[in-house]
Parts: structure tokens; sequence; C-alpha cells
């Protein structure tokens, strides 16, 4: 895998990761 490809999939789960985790946030300080 080039390094090109790699650094594209790491930031795409980072944003993902980012955006699960606030989820996850909003979702505690509504219980």
């Amino acid at each position: 895998m080039s390094s090109e490809v790699k650094s594209a999939v790491e930031s795409a789960m980072n944003e993902k990761m980012q955006e699960y985790l606030l989820e996850i946030l909003q979702m505690q300080k509504s219980l």
C-alpha cells in the first residue's frame, strides 16, 4: 500500500472515530 493511500485511509478513519465519539458523548449527556 502506498503512503498516500495509507494517509488517506488514516484521515478518513480519524474523522469517523471523532464523529462516533461525539455521538457517544451526546448520548451520555441525554441520559
